[in-house]
């Protein structure tokens, strides 16, 4: 109840309470509209209900660049709830745009608006292809036992580098970089997310080198790079056959006190000491 009121036969009530209210949403705030029915002279005992409507929400989109003298944004504004927003880095000239204050990398930056958001972009020099000596360097795969360092040369004209990572002629991995070393793409979010995979490639002289994480041990793998112009044609493209380390034992060494043989082993990027004949976690857990 909101409120109550007692008042003489033949007179018309009025509300003496608070401005009714009902408890909103993200996507709506509730306007008290009035009642459910005119208020009328006394006559007998009578009830009204409040009446509301449903307001849509607006929110507000904060979007500002971390250096104005690199670069803007547009797409800042007030919205309504529900609203697709599209967020534009605009690089100036001889800086390049290298990702959101959230992590993400999309250029444009499209979401749905159900809260207020503040992002900040973040900009750099520009890295040209073309100011690097015509001369490429060769595509490389360096490996570990559970990772491999791939390198591929910065290709005039090219766009979009493709990096493939295939095992019996099926590929398990692909990522796909722009010709300032962003990573734009990956096939496999989870597994980069897991093995902290960067979304940069780090800039080497005349190319790009890239580590990928959490490969089989003592497997072999193709890796493939593939060198895209604007027009999607091929600028350059090359394969190489590399094999990850073996699981040897990293290290065996004995308690003479306990009598016990303990021995570290690391299979497919995680170690594990057996001892006794019972494999453990490294925090101690005894693994099936």
């Amino acid at each position: 109840m909101l409120w109550s009121g007692k008042f003489d036969y033949g007179k018309v009530p009025s509300y003496g309470g608070e401005t009714p209210a009902t408890t909103s949403n993200a996507q709506y705030t509730h306007l008290f509209t009035g009642w459910d029915k005119e208020l009328t002279a006394v006559t007998s005992d009578a009830s009204y209900t409040a009446r509301y409507e449903d307001v849509l929400n607006k929110y507000t989109v904060t979007a500002t660049s971390a250096n104005d003298e690199m670069g803007s944004v547009t797409g800042s504004g007030e919205y309504e709830y529900g609203t697709n927003v599209t967020l534009t880095p605009v690089a100036n000239e001889g800086y390049m745009f290298i990702g959101w204050s959230n992590g993400s990398m999309a250029n444009p930056y499209q979401f749905e608006i159900t809260d207020n958001v503040t992002l900040v972009a973040n900009f750099q020099e520009e890295i040209k292809a073309d100011e690097i000596e015509d001369e490429l360097i060769e595509a490389q795969a360096e490996a570990t036992k559970t990772s491999v360092t791939v390198t591929w040369p910065a290709v005039e004209d090219a766009v979009l580098y493709t990096i493939e990572i295939s095992n019996n002629e099926e590929v398990i991995i692909t990522l796909s970089f722009n010709n300032f070393g962003q990573l734009l793409s990956s096939s496999s979010p989870a597994r980069d997310r897991q093995n902290g995979q960067s979304n940069r490639a780090a800039q080497i002289e005349k190319g790009w080198q890239y580590t990928v994480h959490g490969l089989d041990a003592d497997t072999e793998y193709t890796y493939t790079v593939t060198a895209l112009k604007a027009d999607e044609s091929v600028a350059y493209k090359r394969s190489i056959a590399f094999q990850t380390l073996g699981t040897t034992t990293d290290m065996a060494e004995t308690n003479e006190a306990a009598g016990q043989q303990t021995i570290k082993v690391v299979e497919k990027g995680v170690l594990y000491i057996i001892r006794d004949g019972v494999r453990y976690t490294t925090d101690g857990k005894a693994v099936q």
